[in-house]
């Protein structure tokens, strides 16, 4: 029963975060960037729990993360309103990392990199759209097509044995380098 506690806080989290949800568009005050902000961060520190206790529970990285990201983004915006812009790329940040890391702790988790990398490079690619409006959308699809070719050549670099990766790497770093 003492190993099941972590389950019943974050069940309870999501009950608070729908409470909260409910009570906003129920009344509209100026703090709810704030507390949503905080409910998300301690939420996702909720979801690493389990994790720190032990790596099988690698699974609680992939809403553990996001949440602390798009969380502290939304926390922040209260001060900055211009920080509401980086919930988005928090969110596919947070992804993309927390696969990188579930590939660090096991090896043998070679996919991970594929939807980590690529996730992680959508997101950075959003960033830049966000510091830089308008900027030149070449930019942006190199890094989008290069993050996803990059993931593939990690992929055979782990493990050769994946030889079938170097097809799409070199096709998708090929095209990246073309625009």
């Amino acid at each position: 029963m003492k190993s099941k506690t972590w389950r019943y806080l974050i069940g309870f989290f999501l009950i608070l975060l729908g409470g909260l949800m409910l009570l906003s568009r129920i009344f509209s005050f100026g703090f709810w960037n704030v507390l949503f902000g905080i409910v998300m961060v301690v939420g996702g520190v909720l979801f690493l729990i389990p994790v720190f206790r032990t790596k099988v529970n690698w699974w609680a990285l992939i809403p553990g993360l996001p949440l602390i990201f798009m969380g502290g983004a939304l926390a922040l915006s209260s001060i900055n309103p211009a920080m509401e812009e980086f919930v988005g790329p928090g969110l596919l940040l947070g992804i993309g990392i927390a696969f990188i890391t579930t590939f660090l702790m096991h090896n043998r988790y070679w996919w991970a990199l594929i939807p980590g990398v690529i996730l992680s490079g959508i997101g950075a690619a959003t960033v830049v759209e966000v510091f830089f409006p308008g900027s030149n959308s070449n930019l942006i699809a190199f890094m989008v097509l290069g993050s996803i070719g990059l993931a593939f050549l990690l992929v055979f670099l782990t493990r050769r044995s994946n030889w079938w990766a170097i097809i799409p790497a070199g096709a998708l770093c090929s095209v990246a380098a073309l625009v």
